[in-house]
């Protein structure tokens, strides 16, 4: 029994965190979620996928809908979005081609079930033919449970607008075909049973890691995802049995076209059944491998151990992860190199030991900033390009099994190595390894990482500092609310929540050390619990910390009146020595000048510090005789450029020296979108 309650008092209530609230939202448009993305993706079962995706996602972002009466577009958007996340999984396909054809259920035989599924191959086809307008109107129609007006609301467009196109869509089906269409799509409605309304519930009561829901990038969630290891598992399969194939093993050409047919159709429910029964994940990967390439069975993982799998698996993503990385480093060195331009002749007040000191520019202080990321650009370049392969080892790293394939031909052997280590695109591979790769490597990527981070809170460190001097600040959202007792405040969340993922990083980076210490011999299984959770967590963190930082880099705002004056404040007591120069050579004594402008500052500093007045050192020295220079003089010796040495000249070299050099070079890594979820 579906909710009478108003969307958009749902709505409201389950931005407040009332999950059930949500799961009448669910239950009322879980059809028309699923009918959209279907019309997007093709296939009934990724549209079901992508469509819960969208309502955890939404759920997670709800405080992002500033109008409730918007939901249903803004919806249409997130479910958008997740689609074409999919899409680029390459898993599903568009409807039109047909190649992605559902059956409704389990259970028909194999003539009936051959029916079902040409029947759902050519409906897809005539569906996908449509025009979009026409084709997504049309499918939500069919779908059923809902008025042209929530059509309209869903889609954007005015009720008239929705009838027109689902007229033009039934006249485009050839005849006999809409009514067949109409079925078909309605036979698969997600609310003819609760399944996908529980699932989908189920996941929003469980724990859910605010790194994939808040802060990396889809493409590093995506990266780690289950989806990417387990396919690459396959992927992995695949070269193993060309490259058997290559060097003369009886592996036929059907079986491998059958493993690379079925490489992304993976049925984990299967594989979650299998592993609960046999309590070993990678041979429930190979047994749901088999049941959809049964040609292929008998060669699957030959001669291989699951280290083969995993850990191959672990350096692809290491491999995919550092060169994602790497785009986000250079996109926030691209970032603040603009912003160091821009500011190499602002002069502003220099600090040590957080006390005043010599003045500097604005733009040579970010240099400092970008110096530190620029190693790390180095230590990610050097890691990336040492990055081995484990390649064929077999159970200790002695590679007896395949030495047992190609009957003691150690040459063929070595080939193998070789040729799945092309085929999976490195360069090198270990030559010696004991049952998984040197674990070592871990602690040395997480060192890069810990690196990235170090800088990233160096440079957080220093915006919260500037904020608090109204110096320099970050991007600041017209609507954006920094507290809700204080609503004056702008707090510097950016660069917060940069100094807060950064500290996790260089504490968990510390994790593989141990790890690689502990192992005995080949191996432990210790390792493999730790790893699941330190390294992807560093790359997600590490991830989310150069999205901050980059947006951080491309919206700073310089006060620099605000800074003048803070140098203006602090100026008169470092031109002291300038002062004392000057009037030497007008005839003044030294010894008795700097006796002089020591007593004039002591003064002119309690001034300022007990009572809370204006640094009046100029004036003391104007009225004093023995110094012979008038306040115009001394307005001219104040000048901020002259105490800022050669900063601007330093902002240029550097740039054109040592960072648009590597800009250009990589230029094609440039351009990253650097928004923020929440």
């Amino acid at each position: 029994m579906q909710s009478a309650e108003p969307l958009t008092d749902l709505v409201e209530r389950a931005r407040r965190g009332d999950v059930e609230a949500f799961g009448c939202i669910v239950t009322r448009y879980q059809d028309m979620a699923v009918a959209y993305a279907y019309t997007r993706l093709g296939r009934f079962h990724d549209a079901e996928d992508a469509a819960q995706d969208a309502f955890i996602d939404a759920y997670v972002k709800l405080a992002s809908l500033r109008e409730p009466g918007a939901f249903l577009p803004w919806l249409r958007a997130v479910i958008r979005t997740r689609c074409q996340r999919l899409d680029r999984r390459a898993t599903g396909v568009r409807a039109g081609d047909g190649s992605g054809a559902d059956s409704p259920d389990a259970g028909p035989g194999p003539g009936e079930a051959a029916e079902d599924r040409q029947l759902a191959a050519t409906v897809d086809a005539a569906i996908g033919r449509l025009p979009e307008p026409e084709r997504v109107v049309t499918t939500l129609f069919y779908m059923g449970g809902h008025s042209q007006r929530e059509i309209g609301a869903f889609v954007g467009v005015p009720v008239a607008t929705v009838k027109n196109r689902l007229r033009a869509g039934r006249a485009r089906l050839r005849a006999g075909l809409a009514d067949i269409a109409r079925d078909y799509v309605f036979e698969r409605r997600p609310s003819r049973s609760a399944a996908f309304r529980e699932h989908t519930m189920d996941v929003l009561r469980e724990y859910q890691s605010p790194l994939t829901e808040r802060y990396a990038s889809p493409e590093m969630s995506e990266l780690f995802s289950p989806h990417f290891r387990y396919t690459t598992y396959r992927q992995l399969w695949v070269a193993l049995a060309e490259s058997e194939q290559e060097l003369g093993l009886d592996i036929s050409d059907e079986q491998i076209a059958e493993m690379r047919e079925h490489v992304g159709n993976i049925d984990y429910e299967y594989v979650a059944r299998k592993e609960r029964e046999i309590r070993h994940d990678v041979m429930a990967h190979i047994h749901a491998y088999g049941e959809v390439a049964p040609k292929a069975r008998a060669i699957i993982h030959l001669g291989a151990t699951s280290a083969y799998v995993g850990d191959n698996t672990d350096l692809i993503q290491m491999r995919a992860g550092l060169r994602l990385l790497r785009s986000g480093l250079l996109n926030v060195i691209a970032g603040l190199a603009d912003f160091a331009r821009r500011t190499r002749d602002i002069p502003t007040l220099g600090f040590t030991h957080f006390q005043p000191a010599q003045p500097t520019t604005v733009g040579k202080r970010t240099c400092l900033w970008i110096q530190e990321f620029l190693l790390d650009w180095e230590d990610i370049n050097f890691r990336l390009g040492r990055l081995a392969f484990r390649g064929v080892k077999g159970t200790t790293g002695t590679q007896a099994s395949f030495l047992e394939l190609f009957d003691n031909d150690a040459g063929s052997v070595d080939r193998l190595d070789d040729l799945v280590t092309e085929k999976m695109g490195f360069d090198r591979v270990f030559a010696v390894t004991g049952q998984t790769y040197p674990r070592k490597v871990d602690a040395q990527v997480g060192n890069v990482l810990a690196g990235i981070a170090q800088s990233a809170h160096k440079f957080s460190n220093d915006i919260r500092l500037l904020q608090q001097l109204k110096e320099v600040e970050e991007p600041f959202g017209s609507a954006q609310v920094g507290s809700s007792a204080m609503p004056y405040k702008q707090n510097p969340m950016r660069s917060e929540r940069i100094a807060s993922l950064a500290r996790y990083v260089m504490t968990t980076a510390q994790s593989p050390y141990f790890t690689a210490a502990t192992q005995w011999f080949e191996r432990t299984l210790d390792d493999s619990a730790n790893k699941r959770i330190s390294v992807p967590e560093m790359f997600l963190a590490t991830d989310a910390i150069l999205i901050l930082a980059q947006n951080v880099a491309r919206g700073l705002v310089v006060h620099e009146k605000m800074a003048r004056r803070r140098l203006m404040e602090e100026l008169p007591f470092m031109a002291a020595e300038t002062i004392l120069m000057e009037a030497v050579k007008r005839g003044g004594d030294r010894q008795d000048l700097h006796e002089r402008i020591r007593g004039h500052s002591l003064l002119a500093g309690s001034r300022v510090k007990d009572d809370g007045l204006d640094n009046d050192l100029m004036e003391r020295i104007a009225s004093d005789d023995a110094f012979g220079l008038d306040a115009e003089a001394l307005a001219t010796m104040l000048d901020p450029a002259r105490f800022v040495g050669r900063a601007p000249d330093q902002v240029v070299k550097f740039l054109n020296r040592d960072v648009q050099p590597i800009l250009d070079a990589h230029a094609d890594l440039l351009g990253r979108d650097a928004s923020l979820r929440v």
